[in-house]
């Protein structure tokens, strides 16, 4: 199951990435102040998703040439 676990936990990346083009695809025209919220927090939080993959990544970089 830990396979199987693994790549459901990705999919949930992309799904963030696709909520993102969801509430712009269907709230364009209709936005409120709720919506401008809402999209500020999810805009928020794929960024400093973005910035910990890219941390994450930069360190394992670091390490492997460290071992070196």
């Amino acid at each position: 199951m830990k396979k199987s676990w693994k790549k459901l936990h990705e999919l949930t990346y992309l799904a963030m990435f696709l909520l993102i083009w969801h509430v712009i695809d269907k709230m364009w025209g209709h936005w409120s102040d709720i919506t401008l919220l809402g999209m500020l927090g999810i805009t928020g939080i794929t960024l400093l998703f973005i910035l910990r993959k890219f941390m994450e990544r930069r360190n394992k970089l670091a390490r492997t040439k460290g071992a070196n």
